[in-house]
């Protein structure tokens, strides 16, 4: 099965030295290549949003009172809307966007929700498109961290 996979610092506030980044490229070249369709690894100007390309996120964990949002629940529409803007707004500062929670009412901001592993925010990223990799995901991203000298994050997107 091809996947589309991104892998995101767990650390939002992560940014890897342009070296480590060539390094990635060169790495997910080497190891995938021929099992991809597309590789891009690079470092966004600001922080952006990744999702797993799905129109529902599964959860959404607020990190004001604590609640975990089932967004095919009483809050779908509210998680729908907020995700909506999330990739479609390109000029929101996710380091200071907030948003008041439907849960608590909260102004909480954006980049200490919990998408429980199906969703994040970074600057950095290496994205596989159409690839061929299906149970070697961990291990790349531990290859990765070590490359980058932090944690590495997968969200695998739609399958194509």
């Amino acid at each position: 099965m091809n996947l589309n996979v991104v892998f995101i610092p767990k650390d939002i506030n992560f940014t890897p030295t342009e070296d480590a980044v060539e390094a990635v490229s060169q790495y997910l070249e080497d190891a995938v290549g021929d099992s991809v369709d597309f590789v891009d690894v690079g470092i966004a100007p600001r922080l952006f949003f990744v999702d797993e390309g799905d129109t529902w996120l599964p959860t959404i964990g607020c990190s004001s009172c604590g609640t975990e949002m089932q967004t095919h629940g009483e809050h779908a529409d509210w998680v729908q809307a907020f995700r909506e803007e999330l990739i479609s707004n390109q000029s929101l500062d996710l380091n200071s966007y907030s948003v008041a929670m439907p849960c608590c009412g909260k102004e909480t901001l954006v980049k200490s929700l919990d998408f429980g592993g199906k969703a994040g925010f970074a600057r950095f990223s290496a994205t596989l498109e159409g690839a061929d990799i299906e149970g070697q995901e961990d291990k790349i991203a531990e290859d990765i961290s070590r490359l980058i000298g932090s944690p590495i994050a997968v969200v695998e997107l739609v399958s194509t």
